[in-house]
Protein backbone atom coordinates (compact mmCIF):
# COMPACT_ATOMS: atom_id res chain seq x y z
CA UNK A 1 0.00 0.00 0.00
CA UNK A 2 3.18 2.61 0.55
CA UNK A 3 4.23 1.65 -3.09
CA UNK A 4 0.49 2.60 -4.14
CA UNK A 5 0.31 5.76 -2.31
CA UNK A 6 4.22 7.12 -3.50
CA UNK A 7 3.42 6.08 -7.62
CA UNK A 8 -0.07 8.19 -6.94
CA UNK A 9 1.70 11.09 -5.68
CA UNK A 10 5.07 11.01 -8.35
CA UNK A 11 2.13 10.75 -10.73
CA UNK A 12 0.45 14.50 -9.54
CA UNK A 13 3.94 15.39 -8.51
CA UNK A 14 5.72 17.32 -11.97
CA UNK A 15 2.91 20.29 -11.30
CA UNK A 16 3.92 20.80 -7.97
CA UNK A 17 7.40 22.65 -8.40
CA UNK A 18 6.99 25.35 -11.04
CA UNK A 19 8.52 27.84 -8.52
CA UNK A 20 12.52 26.69 -8.97
CA UNK A 21 12.61 24.63 -6.16
CA UNK A 22 16.05 22.99 -7.16
CA UNK A 23 17.79 26.10 -7.08
CA UNK A 24 15.76 27.34 -3.83
CA UNK A 25 16.92 24.10 -2.07
CA UNK A 26 20.75 24.59 -3.37
CA UNK A 27 20.55 27.73 -2.02
CA UNK A 28 19.68 27.04 0.98
CA UNK A 29 16.17 28.71 1.12
CA UNK A 30 14.09 25.87 1.53
CA UNK A 31 14.18 22.49 3.48
CA UNK A 32 12.28 19.48 3.81
CA UNK A 33 10.41 18.52 6.45
CA UNK A 34 9.27 14.74 7.77
CA UNK A 35 5.92 15.78 7.72
CA UNK A 36 6.36 16.22 3.82
CA UNK A 37 6.01 20.36 3.54
CA UNK A 38 8.71 22.37 2.79
CA UNK A 39 9.98 25.02 5.76
CA UNK A 40 11.27 28.22 4.23
CA UNK A 41 13.85 30.07 5.49
CA UNK A 42 14.10 33.17 3.21
CA UNK A 43 11.04 35.10 3.96
CA UNK A 44 11.48 36.21 0.53
CA UNK A 45 9.98 33.38 -0.98
CA UNK A 46 7.25 32.42 1.82
CA UNK A 47 4.70 33.12 -0.78
CA UNK A 48 5.75 30.60 -3.35
CA UNK A 49 6.59 27.75 -0.63
CA UNK A 50 2.91 28.19 1.08
CA UNK A 51 1.81 27.79 -2.52
CA UNK A 52 3.91 24.48 -3.00
CA UNK A 53 2.85 23.81 0.23
CA UNK A 54 -0.66 24.05 -0.52
CA UNK A 55 -0.49 22.21 -3.97
CA UNK A 56 0.83 19.09 -1.81
CA UNK A 57 -1.39 19.04 0.87
CA UNK A 58 -4.27 18.67 -2.06
CA UNK A 59 -2.42 15.97 -3.54
CA UNK A 60 -1.65 13.91 -0.74
CA UNK A 61 -5.55 14.54 0.48
CA UNK A 62 -6.07 12.48 -3.49
CA UNK A 63 -3.27 10.05 -2.47
CA UNK A 64 -5.07 9.28 0.86
CA UNK A 65 -8.60 9.29 -0.28
CA UNK A 66 -7.70 7.12 -3.12
CA UNK A 67 -5.52 4.55 -0.87
CA UNK A 68 -7.48 1.46 -0.09
CA UNK A 69 -8.05 1.26 2.33
CA UNK A 70 -9.11 4.98 2.88
CA UNK A 71 -5.62 6.87 4.91
CA UNK A 72 -5.52 9.62 6.68
CA UNK A 73 -3.70 13.20 4.78
CA UNK A 74 -1.42 12.56 7.82
CA UNK A 75 -0.62 9.36 7.03
CA UNK A 76 0.03 10.13 2.83
CA UNK A 77 2.11 13.36 3.97
CA UNK A 78 4.64 11.52 6.21
CA UNK A 79 5.13 8.59 4.12
CA UNK A 80 6.32 11.41 0.95
CA UNK A 81 7.88 13.85 3.78
CA UNK A 82 10.05 10.56 4.41
CA UNK A 83 10.97 10.06 0.90
CA UNK A 84 11.38 14.00 0.30
CA UNK A 85 14.12 13.71 3.63
CA UNK A 86 15.73 10.87 2.65
CA UNK A 87 16.37 12.37 -0.77
CA UNK A 88 16.98 16.19 -0.03
CA UNK A 89 18.34 15.56 3.85
CA UNK A 90 15.59 17.07 6.69
CA UNK A 91 15.77 20.75 7.91
CA UNK A 92 18.39 21.48 10.40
Amino acid sequence: MKTSLLVLFLLFSSSLFAFDLETARSQNKVCEEPTGYLKTLDPAIQADVDDINAKRKQKYQEVATAAKPQQELSVAAALMGKKLVDKYGACK
